[in-house]
């Protein structure tokens, strides 16, 4: 039995999942003859539109490796293994995606248009298609598994990525944490200090032509104190250590070599809500 989980958690809810789910439906309905051009057809279509909403014409022009393709009437075309690349690696050169994030781009769109050419082959319904004698699901098995393997290449250059820059991630959110002030912590007491902090996770959410988006989680140590140090000697001062989630969006313009990479902070926050539910805990 066909197994579609894997390629449905990377399909956008609502029409791309349901169409998948119909792909399958088409599949499994033993009581149709021609299930596996339905199939086939369908398939071939979702591809189709997932990378139509992935990779946009306009985008993938503007890419330094864009280079035009003409078709046969002389007319400037997408190919489907640029509208793959694009979902792959964005604008980001094929040396960063090579040498650093070691990702071969052509070898999985090679791989993708073949699976599709297949499929078309069974679009048209002709004896052959027809009267198939072959199981029906080991013919299937393998465009679904390259399908899959597609969107993990996708999923895979964007994890790869933010491994990649973990390290300037981390440095730009120090930096935030040193010279600038944090108003969620500087309002709860006199004085604060930053302690320390942990990146808890660094992911890529978009990767275009022109630039890299990225979220980042931890959480941050702080030291509190309440009244002045002369209270805090004279012991009507107070003092606590306590910690918070952090949240926050970076973005890149797309480098040319990794070494190039600068990263802007968009917005930054530290979740305190937990501090005023422990104000609300104490009896008055």
């Amino acid at each position: 039995m066909i197994d579609g989980d894997k390629i449905k958690k990377y399909l956008k809810r609502g029409y791309e999942q349901e169409f998948f789910e119909e792909c399958i439906k088409n599949l499994s309905n033993k009581d149709s003859r021609i299930r596996l051009s339905n199939f086939a057809y369908s398939l071939r279509e979702l591809v189709r539109e997932v990378l139509a909403d992935r990779a946009p014409d306009n985008r993938i022009k503007k890419c330094c490796w864009y280079a035009p393709h003409l078709d046969e009437k002389g007319k400037e075309v997408i190919t489907r293994e640029q509208r793959m690349k694009y979902a792959i690696q964005g604008g980001l050169p094929d040396c960063i995606v090579k040498d650093n994030l070691r990702i071969l781009v052509d070898e999985t769109t090679k791989e993708v248009k073949k699976q599709i050419d297949r499929l078309s082959k069974y679009t048209h319904i002709t004896k052959e298609v027809f009267y198939t004698d072959e199981d029906i699901n080991t013919l299937a098995e393998e465009p679904l598994n390259t399908v899959e393997t597609l969107f993990n290449t996708i999923a895979e250059a964007k994890s790869k990525f933010g491994e990649a820059v973990c390290d300037l991630i981390n440095q730009e959110i120090f930096d935030t944490f040193l010279y600038e002030t944090i108003n969620e912590i500087d309002c709860l007491s006199t004085h604060h200090h930053i302690r320390y902090f942990q990146l808890g996770s660094a992911t890529v959410t978009d990767i275009s032509d022109d630039g890299i988006l990225f979220e980042a989680t931890g959480r941050v140590y702080v030291h509190l104190q309440y009244g002045s140090d002369s209270d805090m000697r004279n012991d009507i001062g107070f003092e606590m250590d306590t910690d918070y989630p952090f949240e926050a969006t970076l973005s890149a313009p797309i480098p040319q070599n990794l070494d190039d990479l600068t990263l802007s902070m968009d917005s930054f926050e530290v979740d305190t809500d937990e501090f005023y539910d422990c104000e609300k805990e104490i009896p008055s």
